[in-house]
């Protein structure tokens, strides 16, 4: 494929869904902590704290952090980085006829989701940037962490029944240098 006459080489860019071996401790807590913030009606969503300052202090944040930053110290090593950080996050609740179109988080290494409450199958979907038209097959449960590059264009699909979905999105930037080693070929012959 090129692009106004250069080469575009595809190279393997990993989504990452890892399942929160404690979720099923914390969830209770945090859905509570999320009824404590503050909150509005989102432009496609029930409610939100997207739109809150961003200094505004979420009260689920740091019991949610205390758990999740392990599962993301995974993602990061996969990139040999030493440092990342985490820049905005929020929660999201979509009832029945709720969604969020297709989107990207420019800026951001990775943009994170944790399905805190999720009754049935509506996880993200993504699409192959070199086949706009072909979704990618990503399985998500409820208590499950999904990774995904920030540039990749991803949504939330409709909700048709009357169940209720509550995600806490936040997403990473590696800061830092590489851990480099010698699974790196520096040469090219």
């Amino acid at each position: 494929m090129k692009i106004q006459g250069k080469q575009l080489i595809p190279v393997n860019v990993p989504i990452f869904v890892q399942k929160v071996n404690e979720h099923h401790l914390i969830k209770d807590e945090i859905m509570g902590l999320i009824k404590e913030t503050k909150q509005r009606p989102g432009e496609t969503m029930s409610t939100t704290d997207w739109f809150e300052d961003y200094n505004y202090k979420r009260p689920y944040w740091e019991p949610l952090l205390f758990t999740i930053d392990k599962y993301m110290r995974h993602v990061a090593d996969q990139f040999n980085v030493t440092h990342f950080s985490y820049d905005n996050y929020w929660f999201q609740t979509y009832t029945k006829g709720d969604k969020h179109c297709p989107h990207v988080h420019p800026g951001v290494h990775y943009t994170n989701v944790y399905y805190l409450d999720m009754p049935g199958d509506y996880g993200s979907r993504s699409w192959d940037p070199m086949d706009k038209n072909k979704v990618l097959d990503v399985k998500i449960e409820e208590g499950d962490l999904l990774s995904l590059p920030g540039q990749l264009m991803h949504d939330s699909p409709e909700i048709l029944d009357n169940t209720s979905k509550t995600i806490i999105g936040f997403n990473i930037n590696f800061q830092g240098n590489a851990n480099l080693d010698t699974n790196y070929r520096t040469t090219t012959n």
